[in-house]
This record gives structure tokens, C-alpha cells and sequence, in this order.
């Protein structure tokens, strides 16, 4: 009878844990064409164009040269051949692979809760919270964030192959080879490089795990002294960093839980099953009822949990100060992405750990893990159609400037928008007679004369000479290497074009502005109509 009940109970068991992973398949499969629909008009944009227009896979310093201050080399290579493929008729094929990038991210998280012996349902629930987690969509709906997610995969896929009991051997081997894949991928890739070495530390003592650290460290350091520590700078002092770690790691909580109270039911959760796990595992060590991997199957989401302070800090010194170029307030997405991937698997062993000592708790527990995600999924439909508006407006001025009839007498070397440095005018010229760069519409004369004017007045580059004073002219001819800007007054300015078309009113700045082709007739519209206004020409 005592054995029929244990094999029954086997049975059971394994029957639950069959039904949870369809279950959370199901919602794997279904996140991913519903995230594909809602991303699909996103378009490229900011610091994508570094990859596409600014690399090649063919020189190795652009392949090794940081990107900011991450070293990327596998999402260039990856850029590159999307490129050779696709050029910019399409971007769907880059939003893919974000996007399983994140789902495998997910899946992942949830090999790294079962590993530590998480419940099947529960395990299910807390990935499937990471699936949705709106509050990080930056990372999966914005293409160029393939990067973050791949050093998240990678790292994931290392911490999984080295929680193991025994000697070094070929799944040590694998891992490190994935371990330095992450380091190349992006600056996750760092803080989950520590994790691991942790995680290790904490189950299979500090040989190994010295073993682990020193191939990958040697790699980062040799390719830090030699290409990257010159994107390296430190914009905010170990205060402000701190600062910025914890409103991140506060926000992360927050953003999990969604409604109000649920972040600190979360927080609660947490440090109320992490102390039960660890007071049971010390009596039951104590007791010799465990054996020792059991008693350390703890180690992979504890490391976790505190590479989440560690990676927040760590982009808090770079990314923390309160003002400047560089300063980054909380809840921003990318962040907290990564942040919620770290925290989630020890969120789900405490879950687990007290639904195991109260039963009565598992529909509070399961509810306090799941409660967000109503919320999470408005907030990636909110977030990624912030993308797709600001995207949209690049795409058509980009792809009709590579088409306009003044484009072929500007500098190669000027960028055609204002938001994108690293896209030139030179590239896109040459994309064009490639056949990478697909036709748009054609556009209207005053379209025509509004983007011309766009791209015909940009700050100048040489000091200026022959300056003066001029008021009141409405009407004038700049000429190439000509420069203008208001004096006083407030100025709207029209370009007419030849044939008659006139560009959209463009507010006539402050600060100075030089044609870069000519002869541009200009209206100068003051406001209010008739206001009295003065402007100075140069050149």
C-alpha cells in the first residue's frame, strides 16, 4: 500500500509538472506572434544606425570598438548580416529576434527555478510574469536591445550548465564558452559573468569557481586595456550610484507587482521566504536529512538576487548622476528588464518556500506573483506604440531624403537626422544605388520644400565673419555658406521653393544656422504678424 501511495504520488507529481510546462508553452507561443504584431511598425532608429551604417563585419576594430561602453561584438556581426540580407526594406526580422531573445530569456528563468527545486505551477507563474513584464519592453520591442538579451541568454545558459555537484568537466567547458559569448553581447553580460562565478562559489566551493573567473576576467580585462577603456568614464560618485540602485531595484519590485501595494507584497514575500529557506535547509543539514546539493540548490537564484543590486550599481556609476548628458532617472525600461530577470527565480523559490510550510497561502502566494501582469501587458502596448510613433516619422523623412533632389549636393559626411549621428548622408546615398534603401512615397512639392529646408540648414562649422545686423527684411536669397539667426523678435521662416512650393513655417533659432547649399529664398514671418524683429547674417 506504502509503495503503491508513493508511486502514485510520483505520478501526480510528474503529471503536474507536464501540465505546467504546456502551460507555460502555451504562453510562450502566444506572447510571441501577439509581441510581433504590436512591434511590427517599429522601425530603425537612434543607436541602431551605429550597427548598420557605422560597422563592418570585415574590420576587426569595428567589430571590437565599444558601442558606448559595451562590447557588442555579436549583435554587430549579427546587424551586419541582417544588413546583407535585408538592408532597410525590412525590420521585422530584427524585432524577432529580440523577441525570442526575451521568450528564451524567459524559459530559461524558469529552468533556473526548477533547478532550485521551484514548484512546476509557481515556476510557471513568476516566468510567465517575465514574459510580460511591460515595465522592461524596451528590451524586447526595440531591436538594437538583442544585445541585453542575448548576455542575459547566454548567462543563463551558463549558470544552468555549472550548478552542478563534481569536478570541472565538459558542461564547465560549455559554459565558459557562453560566459564569454555573454561578455560579448553587451554590459549585462558583466554582471551575469559574476553571478555565475557566485553561484558557483556558493555550490561548488572557491577552486571552482576561481576556475571560472579567471579565463573570463583575463578576456574582459585584455579587451578593456586594449580597445574598450576609452568609452569607460565615471559620471557619478558612489553615492549617487547607490542612489540609483536602489530606486531601480525599488521601481523593478514596483513594476513586477503593478497595482499599488503589490511591490511591497513582493519585497515581504521575499525576505519572508528566504529567511524560512534558509532556517529550514540549516536544521535540515544539521540534521544530515539533505544532501549537500540539495542543501545548496539554493545557489543559482541567490547569486542572482544580488547580481541585481551589483548590475544597477554597476550602470549607476556610469549612468546615476542626478543632472547631465548621462544622468537616467528610475523606471527606465532597459534597466528594469534586466533587473526583474535577475530577482524573479528568487522570488519564486521564497513563493515556494512558503507555500511548502503553509499550504493555505498557495492561491495568495500564486496570486501575489501573477497580480501584475494585467498591467505589465498594458504597459508594453503603451510603451511599444511610443516606439512605433517615434519611429514612424524617421522612417519616411529618412527614406525620401535618400531620394531628394538636393540630397547628392550635401556633405557625405553630415547625418540627414538630428537623432541619428551615425547615419550619414554619404552611406545613405551609396545604400540607395545598392538597392538596400526601398522606395517611399513620393512627396508633395511642399513636402519637398519642408524637408529641403530641413536638411539645408544645419550649425555651422567654421567661425563665422562678416556678421550684421538686419531688421525687418521679409523676404531674402541665403546663399551657400551663408549663416542666420534671430536677434530679437520671434521669427518663423518659409522656404520658397522654386515652382512655387513653400516649405511648413520653421521657428528661425536663436542659435546659428549656415546653408549648406544655395541660393535658399526665404520668407521671414514674425510673430505676432507685424511684430517688429531683427536677425544677423553672416558670410
Amino acid at each position: 500500500m506504502i509503495l503503491t501511495g508513493n508511486k502514485n504520488d510520483v505520478a501526480k507529481s510528474d503529471r503536474r509538472a507536464r501540465q505546467a510546462l504546456a502551460a507555460f508553452v502555451l504562453v510562450e507561443a502566444t506572447a510571441l506572434p501577439v509581441l510581433v504584431a504590436l512591434g511590427r511598425s517599429v522601425w530603425f532608429t537612434a543607436d541602431e544606425w551605429d550597427f548598420v551604417a557605422h560597422r563592418t563585419a570585415w574590420n576587426l576594430d569595428d567589430l571590437f570598438r565599444p558601442h558606448n561602453e559595451h562590447w557588442s561584438t555579436l549583435p554587430i556581426l549579427v546587424y551586419r548580416l541582417l544588413w546583407w540580407l535585408f538592408g532597410l526594406r525590412t525590420h521585422l526580422p530584427h524585432l524577432i529576434i529580440a523577441l525570442v531573445l526575451h521568450l528564451t530569456v524567459a524559459a530559461l528563468l524558469r529552468a533556473v527555478m526548477r533547478q532550485a527545486a521551484v514548484g512546476p505551477w509557481l515556476a510557471t507563474i513568476a516566468a510567465s510574469a517575465f514574459v510580460w513584464f511591460g515595465a522592461g519592453y524596451f528590451n524586447a520591442e526595440f531591436a538594437f536591445q538583442m544585445a541585453w538579451c542575448a548576455a542575459l541568454a547566454f548567462g543563463l545558459g551558463y549558470l544552468l550548465l555549472v550548478l552542478h555537484d563534481g569536478p570541472f568537466d565538459r558542461r564547465d567547458v560549455i559554459g565558459l564558452l557562453l560566459g564569454l559569448a555573454s561578455l560579448m553581447c553587451a554590459g549585462p553580460g558583466v554582471a551575469t559573468t559574476i553571478v555565475v562565478v557566485l553561484a558557483v562559489f556558493l555550490r561548488r566551493g572557491y577552486r571552482l569557481a576561481l576556475l571560472h573567473a579567471a579565463p573570463l576576467g583575463a578576456s574582459f580585462l585584455i579587451w578593456w586595456a586594449a580597445i574598450g577603456r576609452g568609452n569607460y568614464s565615471r559620471h557619478a560618485s558612489l553615492v549617487d550610484a547607490a542612489r540609483f540602485m536602489g530606486r531601480n531595484l525599488w521601481a523593478t519590485f514596483r513594476s513586477l507587482g503593478s497595482v499599488p501595494g503589490a511591490g511591497a507584497a513582493l519585497v515581504i514575500l521575499l525576505g519572508t521566504g528566504l529567511a524560512l529557506q534558509w532556517t529550514g535547509r540549516r536544521r535540515a543539514t544539521e540534521a544530515g536529512s539533505q544532501s549537500a546539493s540539495q542543501s545548496r540548490s539554493w545557489a543559482g537564484p541567490v547569486a542572482m538576487l544580488v547580481g541585481a543590486p551589483l548590475f544597477l550599481f554597476i550602470t549607476g556609476i556610469g549612468r546615476g548622476a542626478p543632472s547631465g548628458p548621462f544622468g537616467q532617472a528610475s523606471n527606465v525600461s532597459r534597466y528594469l528588464h534586466v533587473a526583474g530577470a535577475l530577482v524573479l527565480p528568487a522570488l519564486a523559490l521564497a513563493a515556494d518556500t512558503v507555500v511548502k510550510r503553509w499550504r493555505s497561502l498557495a492561491p495568495a502566494v500564486a496570486a501575489t506573483l501573477a497580480i501584475g501582469i494585467p498591467g505589465n501587458i498594458g504597459a508594453f502596448v503603451d510603451g511599444t506604440h511610443g516606439l512605433v510613433e517615434q519611429t514612424r516619422g524617421e522612417r519616411s523623412f529618412i527614406l525620401s531624403a535618400a531620394r531628394n533632389p538636393v540630397a547628392p549636393r550635401l556633405p557625405r559626411t553630415m547625418s540627414p537626422y538630428f537623432a541619428s549621428a551615425d547615419l550619414t548622408m554619404g552611406w545613405l546615398l551609396d545604400s540607395v544605388r545598392s538597392g538596400r534603401v526601398p522606395p517611399t512615397r513620393p512627396l508633395t512639392p511642399d513636402e519637398l520644400a519642408t524637408q529641403t529646408l530641413s536638411l539645408a540648414l544645419r550649425p555651422p562649422r567654421a567661425p563665422l565673419e562678416s556678421c550684421r545686423r538686419l531688421e525687418n527684411r521679409r523676404v531674402f536669397a541665403l546663399r551657400k555658406g551663408q549663416s542666420l539667426r534671430v536677434a530679437s523678435g520671434r521669427v518663423d521662416m518659409i522656404y520658397l521653393a522654386p515652382g512655387g512650393a513653400r516649405s511648413l513655417p520653421a521657428r528661425l533659432p536663436s542659435a546659428t544656422m549656415t546653408a549648406l547649399v544655395g541660393p535658399l529664398r526665404l520668407q521671414l514671418v514674425p510673430r505676432p504678424p507685424g511684430a517688429a524683429f531683427a536677425f544677423i547674417l553672416c558670410g
